[in-house]
């Protein structure tokens, strides 16, 4: 009896220890995840993207702890165990997506090294004419060639720049209404310090627009802007082309030529049969453009 009674025991001994370490191999395979207990089979996989992003963290400290080369080593084999069995356009689209701010800032850089001193050439050339439109009914039909041909007359082309403004409006009747309609209005706010400034060395304008610019002193009279020598041609060879109007003050002062019956001006078509041209500019830069301009437009045949 006292034997039975120990192999019983015996028996409850080893079932004990199986069940333990039963319990041990199972428990090796249950993991708690968020307070709630799953198996690698019923691990969801926002779970492992989880891990995987808290491992990601992890070597990216670890990669800033390193010193540069072996950052650069480390990030490549990385790139190439993550890129392993994939075809060249998943390659391509994989280092697109891991190098996408790269290559953002480095179009940046190279946009900016390229456009910046391009700019500041074309900006710092010489200029060959610098010339405003005013009132034109359809500045885009503004044959621009013209000032182009006038450029190549004077060879005047490579490592100049042409300047202007076709879609200036003035109207002195409509100033204040069409200031208060459109705010800031750059044909009445910007254009004039354009005009104070030396910028334009000429103004083709029609009637309304030499008032506003004479009544305004946007452009300085012909005594003021042309030599001798000009002012004369220009009344031997084109008498009765000298155009008054009010000055600031309200006194006629020959202010335009009348340019309406040349060539020039026909190959413009500025939209309007009446044309004149006024002269805001007073740098030694303006007077000679000035020069040319009338030279090539009335034939004159001067000395420049």
């Amino acid at each position: 009896m006292k034997e039975s009674t120990k192999a019983n025991e015996t028996i409850d001994v080893a079932s004990s220890e199986a069940t333990d370490d039963n319990t041990q191999i199972i428990s090796t395979d249950i993991k708690t995840v968020a307070g709630v207990v799953v198996t690698p089979d019923t691990e969801s996989s926002d779970d492992r993207d989880a891990s995987h992003k808290a491992g990601g963290t992890e070597d990216n400290l670890e990669l800033r702890r390193m010193k540069f080369k072996d950052r650069i080593k480390a990030k490549q084999e990385r790139l190439k165990a993550n890129t392993e069995g994939m075809t060249n356009w998943e390659k391509f689209k994989y280092y697109v997506y891991y190098y996408k701010w790269h290559v953002v800032f480095g179009a940046l850089a190279i946009f900016c090294l390229i456009a910046i001193p391009t700019a500041i050439y074309k900006n710092s050339r010489p200029v060959s004419i610098s010339y405003a439109v005013v009132n034109s009914t359809n500045p885009y039909e503004i044959n621009e060639d013209a000032l182009l041909d006038y450029a190549r007359y004077y060879n005047i082309v490579d490592g100049y720049q042409i300047r202007n403004n076709l879609s200036v409006t003035l109207n002195q009747t409509d100033y204040e209404s069409e200031l208060v309609k459109e705010e800031g209005n750059s044909s009445y706010t910007q254009f004039p310090t354009l005009c104070y400034n030396n910028y334009f060395d000429i103004i083709i304008t029609d009637e309304v627009g030499l008032h506003y610019c004479t009544t305004a002193s946007l452009v300085q009279p012909l005594e003021d802007r042309l030599f001798d020598d000009i002012y004369m041609a220009i009344k031997e060879k084109h008498p009765g082309i000298i155009v008054q109007s009010p000055n600031y003050d309200n006194k006629p002062v020959e202010f335009a030529i009348d340019i309406s019956n040349t060539e020039f001006i026909k190959s413009l078509n500025v939209g309007y049969d009446k044309v004149y041209v006024c002269f805001p500019g007073g740098s030694e830069e303006n007077l000679l453009n000035i020069r040319r301009f009338l030279n090539y437009v009335l034939e004159l045949d001067i000395e420049i």
